[in-house]
């Protein structure tokens, strides 16, 4: 079934990151996930590592430090290396809206408003990619965000933003292979890069092979 209408393109777009929403909310409430009851994203190295870091980070942002050094641990350490590879996201700066107190709130906001904008970026990308507007594209963008890879790995917050950005990748390569412009190319994957590096090797790889079947 398509959307003939003229809105429909903006319709779909609001479906491609509110479906994700509506699927992620309804998980919570099935598995009793806070606020819906007592069990939370803070599992495994969320809880042991990521917690502790992303609370310093709040804790710089609140106090205007800088983010190069930190003297909460030992007699100091390294707080950019950590800021390179768990914190560089502009989205992580989110938790500044949120006291200390709500860590978790702060966490699961980040990891379902990552998995949606997955969803909004996949739409756009299968929407330039087939020229479709029409349920089954949204249908798929949800299927992209709310993957397995998604599921499994989102209490590693970091890495979503990889996620969330591959599809905005691929239509760089084609614009650049096929229109010659390398501009949203450079840009999504330099964000990449930033983000989070090790993710981005993995669709660095993926890139040379994908240029290969564009061209």
């Amino acid at each position: 079934i398509k959307w003939e209408k003229p809105e429909a393109g903006k319709v779909a777009l609001a479906c491609s990151f509110l479906f994700p929403v509506a699927v992620m909310l309804l998980l919570f409430i099935i598995n009793g996930i806070y606020p819906f009851g007592d069990r939370s994203f803070l599992s495994a190295d969320l809880y042991h590592q990521y917690m502790p870091f992303f609370s310093e980070f709040l804790r710089k942002l609140r106090g205007g430090e800088n983010l190069f050094f930190s003297y909460q641990v030992g007699i100091g350490s390294n707080f950019l290396a950590l800021f390179v590879y768990y914190l560089a996201s502009p989205l992580n700066f989110l938790i500044a809206l949120f006291p200390a107190s709500m860590m978790i709130e702060a966490f699961e906001t980040l990891i379902v408003l990552k998995i949606c904008l997955s969803g909004w970026t996949a739409y756009r990308y299968l929407r330039r990619r087939t020229g479709r507007n029409d349920y089954s594209t949204v249908v798929f963008a949800s299927f992209y965000a709310l993957g397995g890879f998604s599921i499994a790995y989102n209490w590693n917050v970091m890495w979503l933003d990889s996620i969330v950005l591959f599809p905005i990748i691929l239509m760089g390569v084609e614009k650049l292979i096929n229109d010659r412009d390398g501009r949203m190319y450079a840009v999504s994957m330099g964000l990449a890069i930033f983000c989070n590096y090790y993710m981005a090797i993995m669709i660095c790889i993926f890139v040379v092979l994908y240029f290969f079947v564009i061209w």
